[in-house]
């Protein structure tokens, strides 16, 4: 029992590791994996004392050149302070990163004593992947990524991880994907919201805007020429800070009078009262950037107010109201690009089919997806139908869910967008089948 439970949580049962288990105990023993309280400095000794060599083409010729580790333990500022001493870096340079963290894993995989931990770091930089061979710098300043993000967070509290993973200079950089460097597209991906939401951390020119026309720097023409001089050559914040000025100058330059004075008065068609009024001004602005052809792919629209602990009789309907009346009015605003647009209206949870004492319904499981665009075969209900019968609830309580969300949104990108590579969006999800609801 005791080797076939090591075997899956650690790279190699051995004689000694199973008497060391036998004699602590397997409650003791995961409780110091878990701590990380065995003794590893010899490992880390091992580590040290590593020397390994790098062919690379220098000059049009093969050379050969031997290392210790000399990039795997430096800081970010040290990494960058390298590279830029080079007009050109070397490849050597440019790989060593990516390789002393390769052969130092390999290291701790095999003579770690920390075994569960070094599981967890191969884990989760399987699903928080950055390719390598995507960007130079990722190569150069791998060791970070592994050093202060997977392993610092491994063991630690999931949400701290995920930040982490998303302000990372490795993985901002490796997501700087083919749709953020589209030739002409200014803004492929943001949110009509006072914040960006996180799906878009990582897009160098995703940006949130809540009206085109207020999306501009308060203090003339000094401004913009003070901000790209205060981040010149910031190697973090220097080309975001350059791309939001490039962005601000082409929206204001593209945006006509008669568009600033629509979307200060309101378009008509989309509904003013207090219940969909941010809803609605978040659409104007979606449109008007869609007619500017601005380059946009995806952008993300909020609509709060659907968490109905109580009284939902007396707010539900003026909110569905309002999501009716305000996507109707944005599909008119569109008209002659809807064929080009989909719209895909969703919630993280449903509600419990039963209401509470407060008159209101808790958080539930199951829910639907409303698609709506000119390439989208309307007018019926896709996927199955699992009924309302308590054998057929989510544990007796709720509606039980019958269709992959991931599913739905790959159909959008395969179908919509022409974007194949759904492993990169969804790691791991291999339920992709075409529901039929794209034409």
């Amino acid at each position: 029992m005791i080797r076939r439970a090591l075997s899956r949580c650690t790279y190699g049962v051995t004689p000694k590791l199973i008497a060391t288990v036998e004699k602590k105990g397997w409650k003791n023993w995961i409780d110091e994996q878990l701590g990380l309280k065995a003794d590893d400095t010899a490992c880390d000794r091992r580590i040290k004392a590593i020397e390994y060599a790098l062919t690379f083409s220098e000059k049009g010729k093969e050379k050969e050149k031997t290392f210790s580790l000399f990039q795997y333990y430096s800081t970010q500022a040290e990494i960058w302070r390298k590279l830029k001493e080079h007009k050109e870096p070397p490849r050597w340079l440019i790989d060593a990163g990516a390789v002393e963290t390769t052969i130092v894993t390999w290291t701790k995989a095999i003579h770690s004593e920390h075994q569960i931990m070094e599981l967890l770091v191969e884990f989760w930089h399987n699903h928080f992947n950055v390719s390598v061979q995507s960007e130079d710098y990722i190569s150069a300043s791998f060791p970070i990524y592994d050093r202060e993000v997977i392993r610092k967070h491994a063991l630690g509290n999931f949400r701290q991880f995920t930040e982490a993973v998303a302000k990372s200079p490795a993985m901002l950089l490796y997501l700087d994907n083919a749709f953020s460097k589209a030739s002409g597209a200014y803004l492929p991906g943001g949110s009509a919201s006072s914040n960006l939401a996180r799906v878009f951390d990582g897009f160098p020119k995703a940006a949130s805007i809540q009206n085109i026309g207020n999306y501009q720097l308060t203090e003339g023409i000094i401004a913009p020429t003070l901000i790209k001089s205060m981040y010149s050559g910031d190697p973090l914040m220097g080309n975001a800070a350059l791309q939001t000025i490039e962005t601000i100058e082409y929206l204001q330059s593209n945006l006509s009078n008669d568009q600033r004075k629509e979307l200060e008065r309101g378009l008509p068609g989309y509904p003013k009262d207090w219940s969909s009024r941010e809803l609605s001004r978040s659409l104007q602005t979606v449109a008007q950037l869609i007619k500017m052809e601005a380059g946009v792919k995806m952008i993300n629209v909020d609509y709060g107010g659907w968490d109905t602990h109580e009284r939902q009789a007396n707010v539900f309907p003026s909110l569905v109201e309002g999501l009716s009346q305000s996507i109707s009015a944005f599909y008119n605003d569109i008209e002659d690009k809807k064929d080009k647009v989909t719209v895909l209206v969703m919630s993280e949870f449903g509600r419990r089919l039963r209401a509470n004492k407060s008159g209101g319904t808790d958080h539930g499981h199951g829910n639907f997806m409303m698609a709506i665009g000119g390439n989208v075969n309307g007018g019926k209900m896709y996927g199955d139908w699992p009924g309302l019968h308590p054998k057929a609830l989510d544990k007796r309580v709720d509606l039980d869910v019958t269709t992959d969300y991931r599913n739905v949104l790959s159909n959008i990108l395969k179908k919509s967008m022409q974007f194949s590579d759904l492993n990169m969006v969804f790691p791991g999800f291999n339920g992709y089948n075409d529901m039929g609801f794209i034409k």
